[in-house]
């Protein structure tokens, strides 16, 4: 494992019981506060509440609440919760697919997110790299602006 998982308030939780896998982890547990797992991607998730908020989307307002109590709080269940925000967000963009004939390039920023992600899971895994992550909130959150600004 290439991130160590120090104790923190969230440690022996008893409210969801499985702690994240380690593959799912991203930084090192509780290094910068004892109340937040990893903090400097639960941060990250900023900017999407700042898009979320600017075009009204309550499916981005959902994913963001799902990002960053999966990564303050490491349990699986969350981690799974997170994952399904992610799903309903690519939902909405599936519902408008429209958006992808009039403005083909978006599919691009699409496929340059989805890359960023796989990159993001091998940095991480093999070397224990966080700023990949980091990186991919923030770049995920342009391109749902993106799409969003094409939508409104």
């Amino acid at each position: 494992m290439k991130f160590d998982r120090g104790t923190g308030y969230w440690t022996f939780c008893t409210l969801f019981e499985l702690d994240a896998e380690p593959e799912s982890q991203r930084e090192h547990w509780y290094r910068v506060t004892p109340y937040i797992a990893e903090f400097w991607c639960t941060v990250s998730n900023v900017p999407f509440f700042l898009v979320a908020w600017h075009y009204g989307c309550w499916q981005l307002w959902l994913a963001a609440i799902a990002s960053v109590l999966s990564h303050a709080i490491p349990k699986q269940f969350l981690l799974t919760v997170d994952k399904c925000g992610v799903l309903l967000v690519l939902s909405k963009l599936v519902f408008h697919h429209t958006v992808l004939f009039h403005h083909p390039w978006v599919i691009l920023l699409v496929g340059m997110t989805f890359a960023i992600n796989v990159l993001d899971t091998h940095l991480a895994r093999q070397f224990g790299w966080t700023w990949p992550h980091i990186v991919w909130h923030v770049s995920s959150a342009t391109v749902a602006a993106v799409v969003l600004d094409k939508l409104a």
